[in-house]
């Protein structure tokens, strides 16, 4: 039971971490953190019918509805790299697809892959189009699509002034921070440590320079 709660308190509080980002998605759009949400809510629903279906099968005993917020943490992190405007659909599937990847592999900490990633990569394959269509993101900024937002950065002959300027960059600057004060709050309380984003950072240095 310790072990549950410790695990519950744990996937929580990296959720609670990802406020800063809905924050700064809500400024753009209002239904794009709430799009987050429910993805984070149908893959909590999408768990419990797994366990429930599973402890059936075995006549354990029934399942706690509020589980231990795995599930609710990975249907958060899929919500969070999606576009804004998803079709429902989607918004249905890939939360589906994250708790399947996950329990494939036994569930918690039995995957070698983050659930949430590999539904967004079939997403990404399965629906190219939905998926790079930022267009919704910002209506000051001329339509364009990509796989992230970064196509839009990667042009040449952008200098600092004009990119201060430019209203997609703000944005990424706010999304930046925000990440910072998420993982920022993670290090506080001894979630992670500063060996991962040092490592992550260094890494995207390191590819970026090749």
């Amino acid at each position: 039971m310790n072990h549950l709660l410790s695990t519950t308190a744990l996937m929580y509080r990296v959720s609670l971490a990802t406020l800063p980002l809905l924050l700064v998605m809500a400024s753009v759009h209002w239904f794009w953190p709430l799009q987050a949400i429910i993805c984070g809510c149908i893959a909590h629903g999408c768990e419990w019918l797994w366990r429930a279906r599973k402890t059936k099968a075995h006549f354990a005993a029934p399942v706690a509805w509020h589980l231990d917020g795995a599930g609710f943490l990975a249907g958060l992190l899929l919500g969070l790299c999606l576009p804004p405007a998803c079709p429902w659909w989607l918004l249905l599937a890939g939360p589906a697809l994250t708790i399947g990847v996950k329990q494939l592999y036994g569930g918690l900490g039995q995957n070698p892959f983050n659930p949430a990633m590999v539904a967004y990569l079939v997403l990404f394959i399965g629906q190219p189009l939905v998926m790079t269509d930022w267009q919704p993101l910002i209506a000051q900024v001329d339509a364009q699509s990509g796989a992230t937002l970064l196509d839009r950065t990667a042009k040449p002959l952008l200098t600092i002034e004009r990119a201060w300027h430019n209203p997609l960059w703000q944005f990424q600057l706010w999304l930046s921070l925000a990440a910072t004060i998420g993982g920022g709050y993670l290090l506080w309380r001894g979630i992670i440590r500063w060996h991962l984003p040092v490592s992550m950072l260094a890494s995207f240095s390191l590819v970026s320079f090749v």
